[in-house]
């Protein structure tokens, strides 16, 4: 039987402490789904460049966010997260 201090144990311990980010992940997920219908939204006709490109920032910097929440819980990144997060970055240069 494994001590409960192994390091599979200590890193998931870690990951749910009140302050982790396993907990925000609910918030971060609808955070970035929130920035994906404002950017819809702004390219709704007709679209104002700055707008869409402010909406689109947040859209980025939400996906990032969550990224980087997922990445400390020691989760894997979802392919198509990984892909808009990179179609993104470029789109924005």
């Amino acid at each position: 039987m494994a001590s409960p201090e192994t390091p599979a144990h200590t890193a998931l311990a870690k990951c749910i402490t009140p302050t982790s980010n396993r907990r925000s992940l609910p918030a971060l997920r609808d955070m970035m789904n929130s920035a994906q219908r404002t950017v819809l939204v702004a390219r709704l006709a007709p679209a104002d460049a700055v707008q869409l490109r402010t909406a689109r920032v947040a859209q980025l910097l939400a996906m990032t966010k969550y990224e980087q929440a997922l990445t400390g819980c020691h989760l894997p990144i979802p392919p198509r997260l990984r892909q808009e997060t990179r179609l993104l970055r470029r789109l924005l240069g």
